[in-house]
């Protein structure tokens, strides 16, 4: 990859030398234990194998700022009745170490204590009652060479139903964006939880779950990445953007009958703009490229729990996707039940790389994972086209019904009117998507 104006190469130290100095300059409080433990990846680990690790590196030497974390309303677009915000310290200290207890930062994660190290600079939201809304929240940067960090921490209490909605917005240059989402779910609470990007910037998210017993949690995210018709023009004025999505999620079913349904749909395309009628390409630079990396362990710590995985996506234009899912089942977890499936659609060049893992030292358990990667099949482009379909648009439908079924199969089993109108819109936007990147290839700006 070039890279122009190479920034200086810093040791480990001098990193995080350089971002204690950006993060105590904007008045936050640093946890020195935590920054300390701060360290990039290296391909060696299984888990960041596939990653563009230098480009993380080029992007650290690069940042000059610390976008400090928002106030919690610019963040939350819909703050519904039910959900309160905690400010008392010994509520937030409490939260902290709930998560703390349950899950570790190791070498795998180890870039994600910087988060840990503003340790006071959070969010802590109390569910106590059925929303009567979606909680929807909006995180958004397009500052330059700058750092972006932000946690918050959801408590779900006992029976309550929730639904939560994270849009992920913003178009940055040599910028990073990390943040972390930790929910905890009471018994038999329900949680539905849809994450849409629609940004245009390097994101490293870590979500994190606590699940008790007979909770439900059902996830959903969709990767689109695709510029608004306002956003084309900042866009050809980037010189060194690139959409890099890592996405890691850790669950954690503690109780028994606890249940977890995964999904993600990824886009991964190139861009070719079309406008005023010219078409304008991007090809000295990378941002022509689509890197997205879902990351899941779902950790069953109980019996008769059970827990889905259902990636779909659709590639071309050089992209490159990773699904790297695991299933770890302790020996006292029996009955069991836990299923992984990743399917993808290749519609040009593109690199995918596909990990199934499953760690089960229980006996009594019913626990699958599969895999396809493929074209578009011929046979149902066919019986459209014998039906009078121009081939084009059959291409586009086989194609979309690809991946729409997922968002089908959440309106199914919803029931709630208003996150049912909110899906439906996602599966236009998602149609249109689909039909621009990987059909028609251009966004007319005057239409």
């Amino acid at each position: 990859m070039n890279l122009p104006i190479e920034p200086k190469d810093l040791s480990l130290s001098e990193q995080r030398d350089k971002l204690e100095k950006l993060i105590s300059s904007s008045g936050s409080y640093i946890n020195k234990d935590s920054l300390n433990l701060f360290n990039l990846p290296t391909s060696k680990l299984e888990a960041w194998k596939y990653f563009p690790i230098d480009y993380l590196h080029y992007l650290i030497n690069s940042i000059t700022e610390y976008e400090k974390q928002k106030d919690i309303y610019e963040i939350i677009k819909v703050f519904p009745r039910g959900a309160n915000l905690i400010s008392d310290e010994k509520q937030k200290k409490n939260a902290l170490e709930i998560f703390a207890n349950n899950f570790t930062r190791n070498n795998e994660n180890a870039i994600f204590n910087l988060n840990e190290a503003i340790e006071n600079d959070f969010h802590l939201i109390h569910i106590c009652e059925n929303l009567d809304l979606p909680l929807e929240l909006r995180f958004s940067s397009s500052s330059h060479s700058s750092l972006s960090l932000i946690k918050i921490i959801i408590l779900v209490d006992k029976g309550c139903s929730a639904t939560i909605i994270e849009n992920r917005e913003g178009i940055s240059d040599r910028s990073l964006y990390s943040s972390i989402l930790q929910i905890q779910i009471e018994d038999n609470a329900n949680v539905r939880h849809y994450q849409v990007d629609r940004s245009y910037q390097v994101k490293l998210n870590t979500t994190e779950i606590i699940q008790k017993q007979s909770s439900y949690y059902n996830f959903l995210a969709l990767d689109f990445n695709y510029p608004s018709e306002c956003d084309i023009d900042k866009m050809q004025k980037l010189t060194q953007a690139r959409s890099i999505n890592r996405r890691q999620m850790y669950i954690k079913l503690v109780s028994p009958n606890a249940k977890s349904e995964i999904g993600s749909i990824s886009l991964g395309h190139g861009y070719n703009f079309l406008v005023n009628g010219n078409t304008k390409n991007n090809t000295n630079n990378s941002f022509t490229k689509h890197y997205i990396d879902n990351y899941v362990t779902i950790h069953h710590c109980e019996q008769d729990c059970e827990s889905h995985q259902k990636f779909n996506g659709i590639w071309s234009d050089n992209s490159q996707g990773v699904f790297y899912g695991r299933i770890l089942v302790d020996s006292i977890a029996q009955k069991t039940e836990a299923f992984q499936k990743s399917d993808q659609l290749i519609l040009g060049d593109a690199t995918l790389e596909v990990r199934p893992e499953l760690t089960i030292f229980a006996d009594d358990v019913k626990c699958s994972h599969g895999a396809t990667l493929g074209s578009i099949d011929k046979q149902a482009v066919f019986y459209l086209i014998s039906r009078g379909m121009n081939p084009k648009i059959a291409e586009l439908m086989v194609a979309e019904a690809f991946v729409i079924k997922i968002l089908d199969n959440n309106v199914e089993q919803n029931e709630d009117k208003a996150v049912n109108e909110y899906i439906a819109k996602l599966k236009s936007e998602l149609k249109k998507i689909i039909s621009d990147a990987f059909f028609t290839k251009t966004i007319d700006k005057d239409s």
